[in-house]
């Protein structure tokens, strides 16, 4: 049964900075004192333990808990400096990911004790994309401006569509200014037109989001103006007006 305060983080193919948006973004709903679990179904090449700083207590993960080898709350990763964030790590392979019914049972107890559940989605619309639209009731595309990439979040978004998924917004990521766009890049107007979704909210390239997940710091925690981006994003989920900047 899908939840509607779980968000599946997708993207049509890799290189949109997908999971940092989903770390980023879980981060700034925490910091707005809400209570939030991401979990990672990026198998085999898992990365949002990098981004929120907790690849070093990541002892157990999703396959041990769908197993029965550790109960949830061992397997649930947290830091002091976030207090209201959990993450559940992702398995190695997709051997206990077999029974879906059993993924989805988990995804609802956590949608039970969190406000959000965030779940970050492999690239494409492989096995990880279908298990977790299956369990959530809204979908953030997170894409970047470019033509190919375009292309791809509008697959995306007809695939939610198909699935059920009524909210579906657009996130736009790495968007250059005006005057210094990328050539064969979509201006903000031009890719919700293109993809046909509305837009959660845009992130601007900015170096400091690369340093921060190279370093293995959670971006929320640093100076960077990408957190005030996230933290706008958050409260249009929350249902708090942001005047649009662009």
């Amino acid at each position: 049964m899908k939840k509607s305060n779980c968000y599946a983080v997708v993207s049509g193919k890799g290189g949109t900075g997908k999971t940092t948006v989903c770390a980023a973004l879980a981060s700034a709903l925490s910091i707005l004192s809400r209570k939030v679990c991401v979990i990672d179904l990026d198998v085999g090449l898992h990365n949002l333990d990098l981004a929120l700083g907790l690849q070093d207590r990541a002892l157990f993960d999703l396959g041990d808990v769908l197993a029965g080898r550790i109960p949830l709350d061992e397997a649930l990763l947290t830091r002091g400096d976030l207090p209201n964030l959990a993450m559940l790590a992702a398995p190695a392979d997709y051997e206990f990911l077999g029974d879906p019914d059993r993924f989805s049972a988990l995804v609802a107890e956590l949608c039970g004790r969190f406000d959000y559940c965030l779940i970050d989605a492999p690239a494409g619309l492989g096995r990880g994309f279908s298990l977790a639209t299956m369990c959530a009731g809204r979908a953030l595309v997170v894409s970047t401006p470019d033509t190919p990439c375009m292309s791809d979040s509008a697959a995306a978004a007809g695939v939610l569509a198909e699935a059920g998924i009524e909210d579906v917004r657009l996130v736009l990521n790495r968007v250059v200014k005006p005057l210094i766009r990328r050539k064969r890049a979509f201006n903000v107007d031009e890719a919700m037109d293109f993809v046909g979704l509305p837009l959660a909210g845009i992130v601007m390239e900015e170096r400091a989001v690369t340093a921060a997940f190279n370093r293995c710091e959670p971006l929320m925690l640093t100076k960077a103006k990408a957190a005030k981006e996230f933290t706008e994003i958050a409260k249009r989920l929350e249902g708090i007006p942001v005047r649009p900047k662009f």
